[in-house]
């Protein structure tokens, strides 16, 4: 018998899901892990540029904030200036005494919002897709398991866990450096101890290049107050938002197909805004009760007018196809050739801007289809501005002859 569970032991210690079972079970016990309300992680660093001795490395404080889906960074620089960045759900963006301020979009907002929820520590499966396994390897003479965790979307993180104790030591990770070109940048886990009702580490080195920084986390607080401003996007990101959308256009985009949860219905023109309000917390309710993941912020999407009645329907993407229950129904975003363009402003104004696609579209000799839609990247109920509004406009097209 002993014989026989050696020869089955290894091939169980391959199992990337037993092994990120037992993780788990170290950081979080034996109930399924709850995400706290909020989490308010606070700490110091310090950060060199280079790898030469003359390098002065900066030192100062950090403070990561967390509610929902909202998410804020900040590092203090002292004489270089302050970072901040973050997430409201749905935009990720960032203020950078360097890079300056930026509107993180497609495979750069995904790794940055997978690298924040890791750092948040919640469970794999909430991050990535699937796992397996890359062997094993010697780290600093201990043996450690290799997992390629694949994300929904992009490159493959690798995680590198240590074999007796069975704690994540080091992950592997790909964004974009100042230039956009891609970047490793290796994270190293020490000093795990409980805090917030889970086993946390408590300090990171984190090497990029010859940059590397160490955090040292002095307290990690769940359930604290933060008030909601803190999440709001600065004014320079806005800013940013609206320089940028006003140079965009109209462009010629190929828009992939999306799984979608919406309710669909019939609304006066000047209903819309009371109509979608309803509409949405609903389709939201219902996917935050099925534990589905959604991608992306909400959507409106309008099908024709007629006797003073446009035909819409409101709702979410989603990462898998969802069951119908009530109103809410499972659809698509259709694979297409669309105009898109940005809006900064108020909700009023979008009857324009899908006027000024029309003239764009006959003036270059595209001929529009049914079914265009707008996505609502700006929270009203935490931005109140409406002049500060993101909205991404879509409008299908016929192909191309």
């Amino acid at each position: 018998m002993t014989l026989l569970l050696l020869a089955i032991l290894p091939f169980a210690l391959d199992d990337a899901p037993a092994i990120l079972a037992r993780l788990e079970r170290l950081r979080f016990g034996d109930a399924p892990a709850s995400r706290p309300a909020t989490l308010a992680m606070r700490g110091h660093f310090q950060f060199t540029m280079g790898a030469q001795a003359r390098d002065e490395p900066v030192n100062g404080p950090f403070e990561i904030l967390f509610s929902g889906s909202k998410v804020c960074e900040s590092m203090d620089y002292g004489s270089f200036g302050k970072m901040q960045r973050g997430s409201d759900g749905t935009a990720v963006w960032s203020v950078h005494p360097v890079t300056g301020v930026a509107l993180v979009e497609g495979n750069g907002a995904d790794t940055l919002k997978r690298m924040l929820e890791v750092t948040r520590g919640v469970t794999w499966r909430s991050v990535y897709v699937a796992a397996e396994s890359a062997g094993t390897e010697m780290l600093d003479g201990r043996k450690h398991h290799v997992l390629r965790m694949k994300p929904e979307k992009g490159e493959p993180d690798r995680w590198w866990l240590d074999a007796e104790s069975g704690l994540l030591t080091r992950w592997d990770v790909i964004i974009s450096d100042m230039e956009g070109k891609p970047a490793p940048v290796h994270v190293e886990y020490e000093d795990w101890r409980t805090a917030a009702g889970a086993l946390r580490p408590h300090r990171e080195k984190v090497t990029m290049g010859t940059a590397v920084g160490v955090f040292v986390y002095d307290s990690i607080e769940a359930n604290v107050d933060i008030p909601a401003e803190r999440f709001a996007v600065p004014d320079a990101v806005t800013k940013a938002m609206e320089k940028d959308a006003s140079k965009l256009g109209v462009q010629l985009q190929e828009h992939e197909e999306e799984h979608v949860a919406t309710i669909r219905t019939k609304a006066r023109r000047e209903e819309v805004g009371r109509t979608l309000a309803t509409l949405l917390p609903e389709v939201m309710a219902y996917l935050t009760d099925v534990h589905a993941k959604t991608t992306g912020p909400p959507f409106a999407r309008y099908f024709g007018e007629e006797d003073g009645m446009l035909d819409l329907e409101a709702g979410l993407p989603v990462a898998a196809p969802v069951a119908a229950r009530g109103r809410v129904q499972p659809g698509l975003l259709p694979k297409a050739r669309v105009a898109m363009t940005w809006h900064v402003g108020p909700y009023t104004d979008l009857p324009h801007v899908h006027a000024q696609i029309d003239a764009w579209l006959r003036e270059h000799g595209e001929v529009a289809r049914s079914g265009r839609w707008e996505i609502y990247w700006t929270d009203p109920g935490l931005e109140q501005d409406p002049s500060k509004w993101r909205t991404q406009l879509f409008c299908p097209i016929e192909p191309r002859r």
